[in-house]
């Protein structure tokens, strides 16, 4: 897998993360709004690849050529 393909491989993942992270949340009391108890474990999972998707674009990203 070259670089464009796994870029876009992590931004799909990162959609994906986001879409997800919506139907989690604080539901009031001590559950996420998944039912599960807060902090829900799929929450702190979810936030790991996030950040770690985030990182690998960080990191795959070719400098741009200056204009000057």
């Amino acid at each position: 897998m070259d670089a464009t393909v796994f870029a876009a491989y992590a931004a799909a993942q990162l959609a994906d993360i986001a879409a997800i992270l919506t139907q989690h949340g604080p539901a009031g009391g001590a559950c996420c709004a998944c039912g599960r108890p807060h902090p829900c474990p799929h929450v702190e999972t979810l936030l790991r690849y996030r950040t770690h998707y985030q990182r690998c674009l960080t990191q795959t990203r070719q400098p741009q050529p200056r204009v000057d």
